[in-house]
């Protein structure tokens, strides 16, 4: 349940339908002038380069949108030249797709423009060399490409760009926003944690903005995002406090009490999202009014069951987490302790302008990104073999589904697998449902092509799922323009589809890579990051000063990129087979792991509160602080491996 959940993931805020439009009129160009002058599947390369460069585009910051789209442009032209002329050959189009798809997969790992340039590019070669064009046609396609990606980066970053900061304003927002929607289905199981995506963009987003056109009101948001961190760690003690606090106190009216705290802090958060869509994040007096009043409701409640023989309240009380995400909150209205100036790595900087473009991690087979990229190269090597020797028509749809599902992680490849299939099937079923009812001509086809392409641009943000059923209907729609029959096509699609995955799933478990057998370490590195973080503060907190503040910042990154890993070490153990577990002696259950993990945020959200008070007098900093440590060292303690 658990993977379906995750493979058909969809969240209606992230629906963009302004973008969509903006992206889809850039593709709609290169079909329309291509097909005034009869020739439609130049058009169809036109509108694959303004796909590969819009796409990307979405996910950049401002004054950083140039620079990928240019470079997309550039990267899948050069690609888009090299599919044709290996194209009518099998073992070339075999060695250059794997080859060229190892040797991306290694650049992406430089960096979110690597990861666009090449993940463009593998596709952009893949189905240039699927086509199998005329050689001579090489200069020409490679010129459409990149005409349609050019037309296309005119268009979004010249004539109509969007408004200046909305990228980071939205990401920031979108953390607050998903924690709210989290609140609106408690209660849930053991197993269920805040979703991490929308905390990672958003640290990546401001990352860009550090390096490209950094503005005072990043600071801001820098400030919102921190808090939200805290919020973040804290809501997941408050998650399974709220299944205690129902059982334990279900006699005395817990059930409906506990409903209306998650609403009322549900509206608190998105009243704290919509102010940082404005730019102005801050926890307004009514909202803080209505959260006191809550406490004050809930503590009396505990008091009262207790005092009716009901026994202790549980060591993590509803009221003692709320408690705690109330005065985070509080700490949002605090300004940012370090001045502006003050360099910090808590964000990873990019280099300036064009230098991110040639960094790239050194090959070692030591490196599991290294296997990964070899293993994904073969992969669409043999994938690329097997449908030339069996001359499976439009066999290249079979290649690029294994592209795009195939990961680092078995989870990652299993829920984009299904989710690309179920995507794929909606998409075939809905396209041949429209044409058996409208027998649509070629023309038509085109526009219809045109709002495939709407809705993928605008379901693109919003869940996998969705965007491979809009991208199917695009597909679909613009090869059937080009004269092939729509019955045809759809077969095809969802067939190939269905083995593209099955090969990406079968080389997962042919040549695993389980995350579940590392566990107990990530939980203990940032146990250990976690330790460090605290030690730091109390320098802090004794004395605030330029190099104290940088060392906290710093030491604040740290332990939050190894949290998150660890929770994604834990999540991905349980829904990854148990004969994973069989790979390492000192493997830990996934429920003793969530368990350790919920101690590791609970720690979390107190020092990132801490942190945000520095500074400021509290009197209980001291007493808080004391208390965070003593508990990071017993959980330290309690994740040493049991003597064999």
């Amino acid at each position: 349940m658990l993977v379906l959940k995750s493979a058909f993931a969809f969240d209606p805020a992230k629906w963009r339908p302004l973008s969509g439009l903006r992206s889809s009129l850039g593709l709609a160009l290169p079909i329309v002038l291509a097909g005034l002058g009869g020739h439609t599947a130049w058009g169809i390369l036109g509108a694959n380069g303004a796909l590969n460069v819009a796409l990307p585009n979405m996910n950049s910051v401002a004054a950083r949108r140039l620079q990928v789209m240019l470079s997309v442009s550039f990267g899948t032209a050069l690609l888009a030249m090299l599919g044709v002329l290996v194209g009518q050959s099998t073992l070339a189009s075999t060695l250059a797709i794997t080859l060229v798809a190892t040797f991306l997969t290694l650049y992406g790992a430089g960096g979110a423009v690597n990861t666009s340039v090449g993940i463009a590019s593998t596709n952009t070669l893949i189905v240039l060399a699927g086509l199998q064009l005329p050689p001579s046609s090489a200069p020409l396609s490679g010129l459409l490409v990149l005409g349609g990606g050019l037309l296309q980066t005119f268009l979004l970053a010249v004539v109509w760009p969007l408004s200046p900061r909305r990228r980071e304003r939205s990401s920031v927002a979108q953390v607050y926003a998903s924690q709210a929607e989290l609140l609106s289905h408690l209660p849930l199981g053991p197993e269920t944690l805040p979703e991490a995506a929308s905390l990672q963009e958003a640290w990546s987003v401001l990352g860009e903005a550090r390096g490209h056109g950094w503005h005072p009101e990043h600071a801001a948001m820098r400030h919102a995002l921190r808090v939200a961190e805290g919020l973040r760690a804290a809501l997941t003690g408050y998650a399974r406090a709220d299944v205690g606090w129902r059982e334990q106190w279900k006699e005395h009216g817990a059930e409906a009490l506990a409903q209306r705290a998650n609403r009322v802090l549900g509206g608190v958060l998105r009243q704290v999202a919509a102010s940082v869509r404005r730019g102005r994040p801050a926890f307004d007096a009514e909202s803080e009014q209505q959260l006191g009043r809550l406490l004050a409701e809930l503590e009396q409640a505990e008091a009262t069951a207790q005092a009716s023989g009901q026994g202790e309240p549980a060591p993590a009380s509803l009221s003692q987490w709320l408690r705690l995400i109330s005065q985070l909150l509080s700490d949002l209205n605090q300004p940012p302790v370090q001045p502006l100036d003050v360099a910090e790595d808590e964000v990873t900087s990019p280099p300036p302008v064009w230098g991110g473009l040639w960094q790239m991690p050194r090959p070692s087979w030591e490196s599991a990104s290294t296997r990964h990229a070899v293993k994904y190269g073969l992969v669409l090597g043999l994938g690329t073999l097997l449908t030339r020797l069996l001359h499976v028509p439009h066999g290249y749809w079979l290649v690029l589904t294994a592209a795009v599902v195939l990961r680092q992680e078995y989870v990652t490849t299993l829920t984009r697998g299904l989710a690309r299939l179920g995507g794929t099937l909606v998409g075939v079923l809905l396209a041949a449902l429209l044409i058996w009812v409208f027998h649509p001509t070629q023309t038509e086809l085109s526009w219809w092509s045109v709002v495939g392409a709407f809705l993928t641009f605008a379901l693109f943000p919003a869940g996998y799922a969705a965007f491979s059923a809009a991208i199917t209907l695009y597909v679909v729609f613009a090869i059937a323009a080009s004269g092939l029959s729509e019955d045809v096509v759809v077969e095809l699609r969802l067939a190939l589809t269905l083995l593209g995955g099955l090969l990406a799933l079968g080389a997962h478990l042919l040549y695993p890579t389980w995350q579940s057998v590392g566990t107990r370490g990530a939980l203990q590195a940032a146990a250990l990051a976690q330790r460090d973080y605290l030690d730091v503060l109390g320098l802090l907190q004794r004395h605030v000063s330029v190099h104290n503040i940088e060392a906290a910042s710093r030491a604040r990154s740290r332990a939050r990129q190894l949290r998150l890993q660890a929770e994604g070490v834990v999540q991905a153990s349980i829904m990854e087979p148990r004969r994973s577990l069989n790979a390492a002696p000192n493997a830990l259950p996934p429920a003793q792991a969530q368990a350790y993990l919920q101690r590791l945020n609970a720690n979390a959200a107190l020092g990132l509160s801490l942190h945000a008070r520095a500074g400021h007098p509290f009197a209980t900093e001291a007493a808080d602080l004391a208390r965070a440590k003593a508990d990071v060292r017993a959980l330290l303690e309690d994740l040493q491996p049991e003597a064999q």
